[in-house]
């Protein structure tokens, strides 16, 4: 009796922009033992999440792209995106929604900083495996999709570009060297050439005169 006439207020209170089968379909959904089964399971998951974010349901990733900067095209650093989905504002500043995500937050920040001195630094993605670890398929923190390039394959590309760019330089130099070599035969030939034609001019320059 309860069920239904709690059923029966809910019909009664539609919003105006909702249709009246789309309501009546929504109000069946929601009262019924599928829907109210994970329900709870999905209330006692959320009630395990030691890491809680305040972006709903955007991902680590969109809310990245959100920091892009229109001018340079730079995003955000991934310890600036974490802080940005892990605390929320008060008068006092940003509060740190648990302890967990602070405690993470430290450790990226203490990565990022780290690549201003280094050679090859890490990429935003990879400095979030680093920290938050590895898992196949994904970036953890990213969702699925096209994972990046790791530091290891990274460094590996950028040895056999070295190597690359050392052999086309030793080409040059040797087709440098070559071309030069060809110019000094030249010249040599030609020098030849030219002493060959002056001795032979000089040679009938004096038979002429001997006559």
């Amino acid at each position: 009796m309860v069920k239904r006439m709690m059923r029966i207020l809910r019909l009664d209170n539609r919003p105006i922009d909702v249709t009246p089968e789309d309501w009546n379909w929504l109000v069946e959904h929601y009262s019924s033992d599928t829907f109210k089964v994970a329900s709870e399971r999905n209330k006692r998951n959320r009630a395990k999440q030691v890491i809680r974010h305040t972006s709903g349901p955007r991902s680590f990733a969109e809310v990245e792209e959100l920091t892009r900067d229109p001018a340079t095209g730079e995003k955000a650093t991934p310890d600036a995106v974490w802080e940005i989905q892990h605390t929320h504002k008060t008068n006092g500043g940003r509060v740190w929604l648990d302890p967990k995500s602070k405690e993470i937050h430290g450790r990226l920040k203490e990565l990022v900083s780290q690549q201003k001195d280094n050679q090859h630094p890490l990429t935003g993605d990879e400095i979030l495996e680093s920290v938050l670890g590895e898992k196949s398929g994904y970036v953890r923190g990213k969702g699925y999709g096209k994972k990046p390039i790791t530091k290891r394959a990274r460094q590996q590309i950028d040895v056999e570009a070295s190597v690359s760019s050392a052999i086309e330089v030793i080409r040059d130099r040797m087709q440098a060297e070559f071309d030069r070599k060809v110019q000094e035969d030249r010249a040599d030939y030609e020098g030849k050439i030219q002493d060959e034609r002056d001795n032979y001019e000089h040679k009938l320059q004096e038979e002429h005169n001997e006559l």
